[in-house]
């Protein structure tokens, strides 16, 4: 069986801009600005600098803003673990691919 086939919900391949942090190993506190390259209700994967540990627990605030479809100002705020990471083959900038599954989110106004 594939990841694909194993995913509960349906993914969306949505870029939208997302502040992840997290704490490393060593209690070392970082923070990233990058975009989501697919996003569910579940989880979502994004491509970072760093390399994020698996298990790893992240926050993230994924603007939801999307002019052409009137949509301003709507965030997802979310905590969740790193479950899968890897170097982000294909990727011109390099980096790491880390797949995200959410604990729990909320959606706000920025």
């Amino acid at each position: 069986m594939s990841k694909k086939d194993k995913r509960t919900r349906e993914r969306y391949g949505l870029r939208l801009p997302v502040q992840v942090a997290w704490e490393d190993a060593f209690g070392n506190a970082h923070r990233e600005t990058t975009t989501t390259q697919d996003l569910s209700v579940s989880g979502c994967y994004i491509v970072c600098h760093h390399l994020i540990q698996k298990g790893c627990k992240i926050s993230a605030e994924i603007d939801l803003s999307i002019s052409e479809a009137g949509i301003i100002g709507k965030r997802v705020s979310a905590q969740g673990r790193v479950v899968r990471s890897a170097p982000a083959a294909g990727n011109p900038r390099g980096g790491f691919g880390h797949g995200v599954r959410f604990d729990k989110f909320r959606f706000s106004k920025q």
